[in-house]
């Protein structure tokens, strides 16, 4: 219980601080009569809230501790996730290239196990893979590989609503990936696209940046 409520004051009260205090009690508990499945878990969140907070070196030394220790548990069940988070602090930390190796790894791993779990659950973690690709990819600078990147996270989504990027999100980051790579049109068509969704979402955030973007853009008859 105690590993449950730290995970959700972490994910959806935003109490990080207060996450951290139940998820090292949880660890205290589990520790002392040998659980060992909550010791990972909770060592697992508490890498995410530590590097939520901005503390990446705490933050990698739990997260890598979970990682190492989750393959006793299944693939789906625990691994696939830690795997996810070590990936998510590496790129917190600015740690571009090992981010996205580590995802990378872990999209060819869940493509290889898919079938340990239902469709929906295997679409929906390639997609969030590769949408953290193409972040990593952004970050480096490696603009065409980004832009196909996003592009295919939008590709597997299909008809999937997601909680950590919308389908409009994901066409405005390709978008500018695509800009700067100087694929012009290929641009213009994700960025149009995406304000079409973001004006029914009435997201005005995004729907400024998607209009930043398309503003960015030459006219269709210049020369390049």
């Amino acid at each position: 219980m105690l590993n449950l409520l730290g995970a959700t004051q972490h994910r959806c009260t935003d109490e990080q601080e207060l996450a951290l205090t139940t998820l090292r009690e949880a660890v205290a508990v589990a520790e002392e009569i040998g659980h060992r499945q909550i010791v990972m878990s909770a060592r697992s969140t508490i890498g995410l809230v530590l590097s939520h907070l901005g503390e990446s070196a705490e933050a990698l030394e739990h997260i890598t501790f979970a990682y190492e220790r989750s393959g006793e548990f299944g693939y789906f069940r625990h691994r696939v996730w830690t795997s996810l988070g070590l990936g998510v602090c590496l790129l917190a930390a600015g740690r571009f290239s090992d981010a996205l190796e580590r995802f990378a790894s872990t999209l060819e791993q869940t493509r290889q196990n898919r079938d340990q779990t239902n469709p929906e659950t295997a679409r929906r973690v390639m997609a969030l893979l590769l949408t953290l690709m193409g972040d990593c990819l952004s970050a480096l600078a490696r603009w065409k590989e980004a832009a196909d990147s996003y592009h295919d996270a939008r590709t597997t989504i299909g008809a999937l609503q997601l909680s950590y990027r919308t389908e409009a999100e994901l066409a405005l980051s390709e978008g500018v990936a695509r800009r700067h790579k100087g694929e012009v049109e290929q641009a213009r068509a994700c960025l149009t696209f995406a304000l079409g969704k973001l004006d029914a979402l009435g997201n005005r955030a995004q729907r400024e940046a998607a209009e930043a973007e398309l503003a960015l853009l030459p006219d269709c008859g210049t020369v390049q």
